[in-house]
């Protein structure tokens, strides 16, 4: 049996350095993957862009939590055809 004990390797050239890392990023050892990877973050972020609550409020005070069209709900949204999941 492993112990599994693993540190994991930063994703960006930018997330390596700031990490003080000597190990390649994702970015720099598998550029093909990273171009995919950081394409389909952004399928998935345009997507599900109108899903993202926005929180409302101060420090100190209470929180609004609410989605861009002010529904406080998580039903379906019939503007769009299905639901945010």
């Amino acid at each position: 049996m492993v112990a599994g004990i693993r540190t994991p390797q930063e994703i960006t050239e930018k997330a390596r350095k700031e990490a003080g890392s000597d190990k390649p990023s994702m970015e720099r050892a598998m550029p093909g993957a990273f171009k995919e990877l950081t394409r389909i973050y952004g399928v998935l972020e345009r997507h599900y862009e109108t899903c993202r609550p926005r929180v409302h409020g101060r420090a100190g005070q209470a929180v609004d939590v609410a989605d861009p069209l002010g529904k406080r709900t998580a039903k379906p949204r019939s503007d769009r055809g299905r639901a945010c999941e």
